[in-house]
């Protein structure tokens, strides 16, 4: 079968030629390559959209305005398959306002469909017997001009995306579970743009970070600052400026000279360890100093007593248990029956009508009319309609 026509947007006018050739298409691929290992922020270098007929590869940097383009990627009438879409979604509107319409994120097809691998590559090979190039997955996409084979690459990313969604698209339909589908994948294009603010608890996602004294912690926590203040200013990615396995390693031990600093194992050499060492001393003896890291930002919510901590670990694990035994029983994997998100608003809400139920995110229709009345009684703690004895 012969390759679809590039075409290569580099110029205004290629941009204005391929909105006209994506003009009033049923269904595209959507793929974007970003500058995240390389830059603070991760920038989108390049988007590939794929048709029927053509592969379009454009240079964000080249053209960074994409006028006409936006509109092509987000009217309705048109269904946009992405891989795993989240990131794509946020940084397409963060960067060029682009609200994604009519997503089909193939990646989460793959989790409702209980597919043994989920990823691009493993799906594809799969699927189609086609082997998709690793060389490039790395690569700092800021760099032109672009090689014969990374163009290769960028089609190949979106050359079998499309027919991987139509593929999926009527699996889901076959399977029962285009409702689930439909509202998951509008969650993700209904994610806010991409934010660069460190947020409020980044501090407390390394595991071991809960296992410091109070002290250690707040040391951590202005670490974690001063590091992303620095990366800013570098315009590098935090990690690349120190991991999170040396700051863990300075707070624990509560390090506060700069020589000790700057000898721990995994610092960076040279100017930039140097430089790094001298910020990272004054965080630690503000942490020191503090004795313990603020409390978290203020929901709006209450704080749960006591009580209402045992009974939402009995809620919780009484759900997870029904949720195990439903999905066993339709044979479809857990998050098709409750999606993470709604169990953990269930626990902390415990919902007593299906009109409460019917308002937290993720209780569709079709999950209301199959497991409203179950769902009550278990969060009430009392069996569900089947397994009562007959009466």
């Amino acid at each position: 079968m012969p390759a679809p026509e590039l075409l290569l947007v580099q110029t205004a006018a290629d941009l204005q030629r391929a909105a006209d050739r994506l003009a009033d298409v049923p269904r595209m691929a959507v793929d974007a390559e970003m500058s995240g290992l390389f830059t603070f922020r991760a920038r989108v270098c390049l988007l590939q959209i794929a048709t029927e007929g053509v592969e379009v590869i454009v240079d964000t940097l080249a053209v960074p305005d994409l006028g006409p383009l936006v509109a092509r990627l987000s009217a309705s009438g048109t269904t946009r398959f992405l891989h795993g879409a989240a990131h794509d979604v946020k940084c397409l509107k963060r960067d060029f306002g682009i609200e994604l319409g009519g997503l089909f994120d193939t990646y989460v097809a793959a989790q409702l469909l209980d597919l043994p691998k989920l990823g691009y590559a493993d799906v594809v090979s799969a699927r189609f017997g086609q082997t998709l190039p690793k060389a490039f997955q790395t690569s700092d996409w800021r760099r032109r001009p672009l090689s014969a084979a990374q163009l290769d690459y960028l089609r190949g990313d979106v050359r079998w995306l499309l027919p991987l969604g139509v593929q999926l698209e009527q699996e889901l339909g076959a399977r029962g579970l285009s409702e689930e589908a439909g509202y998951e994948f509008a969650r993700v294009a209904a994610l806010p743009p991409e934010d660069e603010r460190l947020p409020d608890d980044a501090w407390l996602r390394p595991r071991e970070a809960r296992d410091l004294s109070p002290p250690s912690q707040a040391a951590l926590r202005e670490l974690f600052l001063v590091r992303d203040e620095l990366a800013r200013s570098l315009d590098r990615p935090a990690f690349k400026v120190v991991g999170n396995e040396v700051l863990l390693d300075i707070a624990r031990r509560r390090l506060a000279d700069v020589d000790a600093i700057a000898a721990v194992r995994g610092m960076p050499r040279g100017p930039l360890g140097a430089r790094l060492a001298e910020a990272l001393s004054p965080a630690v003896q503000r942490g020191l100093a503090a004795g313990a890291p603020p409390p978290p930002a203020s929901t709006g919510l209450p704080r749960p007593g006591r009580e209402e901590i045992r009974a939402r670990r009995t809620r919780e694990e009484k759900l997870r248990e029904w949720r195990k035994k439903t999905a066993a029983g339709r044979g479809v994997p857990p998050m098709v029956v409750l999606p993470a998100y709604s169990l953990e608003e269930l626990v902390r809400t415990a919902p007593a009508t299906v009109d409460e139920l019917a308002r937290l995110p993720g209780m569709i229709p079709k999950r209301l009319r199959l497991y409203g009345e179950d769902l009550l009684r278990v969060i009430a703690n009392r069996a569900p309609a089947s397994s009562l004895p007959p009466p």
